[in-house]
């Protein structure tokens, strides 16, 4: 409590005083410090957190359970540790009863989360080392992908280091490459989830242009000479 005097030529002196209210029975409710941890923090459920405590009374502590756990004191921490396998948010209970049966509760958040799992990038279209003919009237070679993981992820898909945008039904993910000549194509699928994790998978295959068809050939012909010329 402060108290101001202020006399009649407007000079002021204050006084700051301590005021202790006493319950009815004089006695006081323990004290609890919350030492570590002193905000709510999030662990891994592979992980194991330290919990302390200061706790003191104006008589004596008669019991203190944490998480409803029984601590012994150490002069006046009352310390322990939390883990849980399972994901979820836990409010931890620190309760201190004194010997006049008096209690006092602090309440300490801890969030538990899964260990980040890489992102699984599987190329299913095309397979390394395949050959594949295009035609004169469809020269699109799809480049599929099945990705997954278990946040939130995005992919990139390149043809020969260039970007080609791609367009995605559940966790598989489609570009089409325009391949209007010939030769060894490198296609790459980065998948960059949510943590930062990324995850990358090459295939490498032949694109046959129709332009290198004869004249008189068909596809179906030149399939056969190609692999008579192997």
């Amino acid at each position: 409590a402060t108290i101001v005097a202020t006399d009649d030529k407007g000079g002021t002196v204050t006084e700051t005083l301590e005021i202790t209210i006493l319950a009815v029975d004089g006695n006081l409710p323990p004290t609890i410090v919350i030492v570590k941890p002193t905000n709510t923090i999030t662990i891994l459920t592979t992980e194991t957190a330290d919990i302390e405590t200061k706790i003191t009374d104006d008589g004596s502590i008669a019991s203190v359970t944490i998480d409803g756990e029984g601590v012994t004191a150490n002069g006046d921490n009352y310390n322990t540790s939390f883990s849980s396998s399972t994901a979820g948010t836990f409010n931890i209970d620190v309760v201190a009863t004194d010997d006049k049966g008096k209690k006092s509760t602090k309440t300490i958040t801890i969030i538990v989360e899964k260990p980040n799992e890489d992102p699984t990038v599987v190329i299913t279209s095309p397979t390394d080392g395949q050959s594949i003919t295009v035609t004169k009237g469809n020269t699109n070679i799809p480049i599929v992908a099945n990705v997954t993981d278990d946040g939130t992820v995005s992919v990139v898909i390149k043809v020969n280091n260039t970007t080609v945008s791609n367009t995605n039904s559940g966790n598989t993910y489609t570009a089409n490459y325009n391949a209007t000549t010939g030769g060894t194509v490198t296609a790459t699928v980065t998948a960059t989830d949510n943590k930062g994790v990324v995850v990358t998978k090459t295939v490498t295959f032949t694109a046959v242009s129709y332009t290198h068809l004869r004249a008189h050939e068909t596809d179906s012909y030149l399939v056969c000479r190609l692999l008579l010329e192997k």
